[in-house]
């Protein structure tokens, strides 16, 4: 094989690695939370740190909710698009990947805190809704 093409092949699977590494981390830590949450170690109820829309306590649920799930089928339906989205994502726009991951974040909570109904919001899927748009 001619170097030129195992020297592109390297660096694309290089470039693939890197690209899922903040997915796997996203991913690792959303578990993470849910086991500590599912376990009560804490005895803490995570589900207050969802958006609640239109109170000003609800706001701190734009940077939290994603860390938050409601059960463990709510936790694999967000889980198996987050790590393809952010990993395509990663992988495409890797000089902006991370600046649109953090906008396409706050954006999404902030617009469910706006037009959401009256209770709590948990989950990543306004940002996965917002990744696909993206």
């Amino acid at each position: 094989m001619d170097d030129a093409i195992v020297k592109t092949e390297r660096l694309q699977k290089k470039r693939i690695w890197l690209a899922t590494i903040p997915a796997l981390v996203m991913c690792a830590l959303i578990w993470l939370i849910f086991l500590i949450d599912f376990s009560q170690v804490l005895r803490f109820n995570f589900s207050l740190l969802g958006i609640y829309p239109r109170q000003w306590i609800g706001l701190s649920g734009v940077v939290f909710s994603p860390f938050v799930h409601g059960s463990f089928s709510h936790l694999i339906s967000n889980t198996v698009p987050q790590l393809i989205l952010i990993t395509l994502l990663f992988y495409f726009y890797n000089q902006i990947a991370f600046k649109s991951l953090v906008y396409l974040w706050l954006l999404s909570g902030f617009f469910t805190w706006i037009i959401g109904r009256n209770s709590y919001h948990v989950g990543a899927s306004g940002l996965i809704f917002a990744l696909v748009f993206f």
